[in-house]
């Protein structure tokens, strides 16, 4: 089946290609929808080039930016399952929440930049509703951190919730959505993704 949120994406940047996808606190050039999938483009043949793809976990361990949904729907269009993780995460759960997954690859500032370097991969991979997409782990403030693993049909059930919710959305009018939660809560998956489907703005601010 096909993955609307992706094909979603990419008629957003082929319809808005100059409209602000996400910005870091205005603080450095923000991505545009057609940033977004040209880069989300070189990420996927990063990933294709490796072997990855269905039910293959990739820790997206990133400084807290734009970046961040670049990779996340490159990994996407790869058909692959993805786990957000901003770089200042401490080591040790890092490594406890990739034994946990079987993590096949993480893709951290150096793995994204030589990604930049590969051609952009058009298109995507079709994907199961059942296969793995994204997880998240508990704080671990109580001992091992405990991992969540959602399929792609949860993606799209978190969109059409929301759009239950807000009936009355539509993509010309555009709004900024601001971020202040860290990537690695689930609420990075649940609010910004349908912002992104509706061809809105995030403003990613970091912490004081």
């Amino acid at each position: 089946m096909d993955t609307y949120f992706v094909e979603k994406i990419r008629q957003n940047a082929e319809k808005y290609p100059d409209r602000i996808a996400a910005a870091l606190d205005f603080c450095e050039e923000p991505m545009t929808y057609s940033n977004l999938w040209e880069q989300s483009g070189r990420i996927y043949g990063a990933c294709k080039e490796k072997g990855l793809g269905r039910e293959d976990f990739i820790m997206l361990l990133l400084p807290r930016s734009p970046k961040m949904f670049a990779a996340m729907l490159g990994v996407l269009r790869a058909g692959a399952a993805f786990i957000f993780m901003e770089d200042t995460y401490p080591e040790e759960r890092i490594r406890m929440i990739c034994d946990d997954l079987n993590v096949k690859f993480t893709l951290n500032l150096s793995a994204y930049e030589e990604a930049m370097n590969h051609p952009p991969l058009s298109g995507y991979e079709q994907t199961n509703p059942h296969d793995a997409c994204v997880s998240f782990s508990t704080s671990g403030t109580t001992g091992k951190p405990k991992t969540m693993i959602h399929e792609y049909g949860k993606l799209d059930v978190c969109l059409d919730s929301w759009y239950a919710d807000v009936p009355n959305i539509h993509e010309e009018s555009p709004e900024n959505f601001g971020m202040i939660f860290p990537f690695n809560f689930a609420a990075a998956f649940v609010l910004p993704l349908p912002r992104l489907y509706a061809a809105k703005t995030i403003t990613i601010y970091g912490f004081i």
